[in-house]
């Protein structure tokens, strides 16, 4: 695969990011280049001394084609490999230990830590899998519960505290999400054909993006004013009409995206207290109303998978949205083709944030994926604070510099133009995690009280408040005995 490094125009590029300075929600990950490196290796010589780990190994369980998030092995070519190697360095350095990978898939490793713990065996030191696979072992049992160590502080300052809090079941948190695994990848976006916009005579969406106008609101007039053809038929032609939006996943993931965006919580703060409902759900019937009428819209391609990615390729999608990681394919199929100078598709397209509720939530929120990779450790490891130490060291270690890295390699291999570089920026700063979502994954009893309800006033027209009534006590009851 081969991919066109992307000169970036800076006139463009210059005036969007002022106006998002001033609006909200920018780090400045491009002005960073020479800080975050010191930062790290500070922070990792703060750590404390441990000599005993001098010389042995320290083994990672990790799917195959996740390996790379903890290479050794430095390349010069790659922007994020090169700072995955740095980051081993000062980790090795510090600790002499020698960092080692396990491979096994997503849906072995339970099986595999079944049989390790059956046969009083260590597994691996550390995991890195999906959030979802992740709940699932800490519903077996097999993870340590991270508040439980005396070597953990969730304060500190090399942990995304508030993500981590975000996630903790009362008194129980047993994942981190760090940018040691990469997750941003995962951050769900709004792809957009530029031409299909600028054609209707609309203002550019990343301009309302920068001045927090974003809102789903304008994205349905986008959509349907776009698809206006579609709008007026009976019987749309999927093969040839021009559609306003549509999602990699119609059925769940658009309708849990969508209400994600706003950024409201199923639960409350379950940080250090028992995980219950939020009382006070005034207005969140009003708000599924709006989006299950931006769901249910005419201008929604009905197509999924494949289909709704060639319609966008094609020019005949204003709004696709995805994870990011989806730039990649986005960019590759626009690579000119074997022996030929032409592209398979030469559309431009942008990269916009989820679009808010309205106008007066204060930022974006850019759902993370429950498929976005955590790490935990083994509850039955042999030695707990080594594991601990080493994922501390590798939170420390991995900080702004992997985030930066991650970002430069869209800006240079995938993105088109200086607008989507910016904005980059506020999808990266305004990452959003959900305990509902998250548990839900794998619980189905968390799932039903939150997420399914949620999905399914969305996209069936279904009720909230009395399924809820109905489901509390016996919620109420798991939740006591399931997460102390």
């Amino acid at each position: 695969m081969s991919y066109k490094k992307i000169t970036v125009t800076l006139l463009c590029g210059a005036i969007l990011l002022t106006m998002l300075v001033s609006c909200e929600n920018v780090s400045g990950i491009s002005n960073a280049e020479t800080s975050e490196k010191n930062i790290e290796e500070e922070r990792v010589t703060e750590l404390p001394e441990s000599p005993a780990y001098e010389g042995t190994d320290f083994i990672i369980a990790v799917p195959e084609d996740r390996k790379p998030l903890f290479s050794s092995e430095e390349d010069s070519e790659s922007i994020v490999k090169t700072a995955v190697y740095e980051r081993n360095r000062l980790i090795i350095n510090k600790y002499g230990i020698n960092i080692d990978t396990k491979s096994v898939s997503a849906g072995k490793i339970s099986e595999y830590m079944k049989d390790a713990e059956t046969a009083g065996m260590q597994f691996a030191d550390m995991l890195c899998f999906p959030g979802s696979t992740t709940v699932s072992l800490a519903d077996q049992g097999f993870l340590l519960n991270l508040l439980s160590s005396p070597h953990f502080d969730i304060n500190a300052e090399y942990i995304d505290t508030e993500s981590a809090k975000s996630i903790t079941t009362n008194n129980s948190l047993y994942m981190l999400y760090d940018s040691t695994t990469q997750y941003y990848e995962q951050s769900w976006v709004v792809f957009y054909d530029k031409k299909l916009i600028t054609d209707r005579g609309l203002t550019d969406p990343a301009m309302l993006a920068a001045t927090g106008e974003w809102t789903w609101e304008k994205f349905l007039f986008y959509s349907e004013t776009i698809a206006e053809k579609v709008m007026n038929k009976g019987s749309p032609d999927l093969a040839t009409d021009i559609f306003g939006f549509g999602a990699y996943d119609n059925d769940r993931e658009l309708p849990l995206a969508m209400w994600e965006s706003g950024g409201i919580p199923m639960f409350k703060d379950t940080y250090k207290n028992e995980v219950k409902l939020t009382d006070d759900l005034t207005g969140v019937k009003e708000k599924l109303d709006n989006l299950e009428s931006i769901y249910t819209s005419k201008s929604l391609y009905p197509l999924a998978g494949t289909n709704v990615k060639k319609a966008f390729l094609e020019g005949r999608l204003a709004f696709f949205i995805g994870t990011l990681q989806f730039s990649a394919e986005l960019t590759e199929a626009m690579e000119p083709t074997p022996n030929s100078e032409n592209t398979r598709y030469q559309r431009e397209w942008g990269l916009l944030p989820l679009p808010k509720l309205n106008v007066q939530q204060k930022k974006f929120c850019s759902f993370i994926d429950v498929n976005a990779y955590a790490i935990s450790i083994p509850s039955n490891v042999s030695d707990p604070q080594k594991s601990i130490t080493m994922l501390n060291a590798f939170c420390a270690a991995s900080g702004g510099a992997i985030k930066k890295a991650v970002y430069d390699k869209y800006v240079n291999l995938f993105f088109q133009n200086n607008t989507s570089t910016v904005l980059l920026e506020t999808v990266m700063d305004t990452k959003h995690f959900d305990m509902a979502a998250l548990y839900g994954s794998a619980m189905s009893t968390v799932a039903d009280i939150s997420t399914n309800l949620i999905i399914g006033a969305i996209a069936e027209n279904g009720v909230i408040d009395r399924p809820i009534s109905d489901k509390l006590p016996g919620f109420t009851k798991f939740s006591q005995e399931k997460f102390k």
